[in-house]
């Protein structure tokens, strides 16, 4: 573990400029399910287009209780991203209640299928791909990061001959356990994850279990940043601190940046909050998925 303390950022100088598209990646139920992909084409320096090479990769997922919100959330942060020399992707997901768990995390296994699929076609490395989401999506990006078996834990998680490791975690906010203390929550929460979950807890164990990503965290997990408020009335700021006990004893590198913040910190696309995300997120993955 790993604590690290950050002050204001401000929006640091690109080195590249991007280009921005819409793919769909996957359609369910009729529904299509599009990911917006920023990648750097140009760059600032030289003003030359960047030669095509196997550039790290960035999965982002949004939050919103897992019943609602969009991947318009990460438009900035993807963008930020790209013009640092990622390939970055925010990825849509099947929302609660009409779509229930495990929905968003069959999804999201798609969607890090997909672009791993895509690589060479964009610009990317298949062998360094990192997963992160914010609140509902970071605990569908944990889930996706350290579950080793999604096919047979979930089914229908895209093509099943693509590989679904990931090198790196990125946790902002998110809830790694959702038993833990949910009796807890506010009011106003608790039925928006019964709309995900479908059942309480005592009715349905095992599927609250295969909702926390803490239950699969196995030996040597991915490098992994936890982002989180310490003021958090929403996911306590407890949750990175039941992720990391769940990490440290199989040996997982943790950085842990604690806030002085509640609930959705850089949500808004384009804020300052968001670009400090979007800094500690290259920082990270500079370090640790380099």
């Amino acid at each position: 573990m790993l604590f690290l303390l950050v002050g204001c950022a401000s929006r640091p100088p690109g080195l590249y400029e991007i280009s921005r598209t819409k793919e769909i990646f996957a359609e369910r139920d009729t529904q299509p399910l599009d990911m917006a992909i920023a990648r750097p084409v140009r760059s600032v320096r030289t003003r030359t287009n960047t030669p095509p090479q196997a550039r790290p990769m960035v999965l982002l997922l949004h939050g919103g209780a897992f019943n609602f919100g969009s991947r318009h959330q990460f438009d900035s942060i993807i963008d930020q991203l790209a013009r640092h020399g990622f390939v970055a992707a925010a990825a849509s997901y099947r929302l609660a209640p009409a779509h229930p768990f495990p929905a968003a995390c069959q999804d999201a296994f798609a969607a890090l299928r997909y672009l791993r699929q895509s690589a060479e076609r964009l610009g990317g490395d298949p062998r360094r791909i990192a997963v992160g989401g914010a609140s509902a999506g970071s605990n569908i990006a944990m889930t996706v990061g350290y579950c080793r078996t999604p096919d047979e834990t979930f089914a229908d998680c895209g093509p099943d001959e693509v590989a679904t490791d990931v090198q790196a975690v990125i946790n902002i906010y998110g809830p790694a356990d959702l038993r833990y203390r949910f009796s807890e929550a506010g009011p106003w929460i608790r039925p928006l994850v019964l709309n995900y979950m479908t059942c309480k807890r005592d009715e349905c164990p095992e599927k609250w279990a295969q909702a926390s990503p803490v239950t699969f965290v196995g030996d040597n997990p991915p490098p992994t940043l936890s982002i989180h408020g310490t003021k958090d009335r929403v996911v306590a700021f407890e949750q990175t601190q039941v992720l990391d006990d769940a990490l440290a004893p199989r040996g997982g590198v943790h950085w842990i940046v604690p806030l002085d913040a509640g609930h959705a910190y850089g949500y808004k696309s384009g804020s300052a909050e968001s670009v400090q995300l979007a800094s500690l997120i290259a920082t990270f993955l500079q370090e640790n998925m380099p």
